[in-house]
């Protein structure tokens, strides 16, 4: 699961050449992120398909969050 999610991450900004500027959460980058209700990194995969969206963050501006 973690190679997952550094592909998704890290890996993708990298691909990008925009690791400098956003990839992971680092002080200085661009904060793009997703808040899920649980550890992706600590569940059964297949346990991912019920995990909900609680926030969006692009640019470090909430752009959508769960009411």
């Amino acid at each position: 699961m973690l190679t997952v999610l550094r592909m998704y991450s890290l890996d993708s900004a990298c691909a990008g050449m925009q690791e400098h500027v956003t990839g992971c959460t680092t002080r200085g980058k661009r904060a793009d992120l997703a808040l899920v209700d649980r550890d992706l990194r600590a569940i059964d995969p297949e346990e991912i398909l019920d995990a909900r969206v609680l926030m969006t963050i692009a640019g470090g501006w909430v752009v959508w969050e769960a009411h």
